[in-house]
């Protein structure tokens, strides 16, 4: 993750920010899509090019979030 989406995803999990990048172990990836789904946060998830998981909510909080 990158910039801002990393600096979203720092503060509601706590993993650490280096380079406006972000990462964590992939066996935790299906914790911080928990957190951020609870959160009503769209995501894109891309495993490869053909591999493209979508999750769009009504009401998506990703902005309130990144003010936050």
């Amino acid at each position: 993750m990158f910039y801002k989406d990393a600096l979203i995803i720092h503060g509601i999990t706590g993993y650490k920010v280096s380079n406006n990048k972000l990462g964590f172990p992939i066996k935790v990836l299906g914790k911080v899509l928990k957190v951020v789904s609870s959160l009503n946060m769209s995501y894109v998830l891309v495993y490869e090019l053909n591999d493209i998981v979508i999750y769009e909510y009504p009401f998506n909080s990703y902005t309130f979030y990144l003010d936050y």
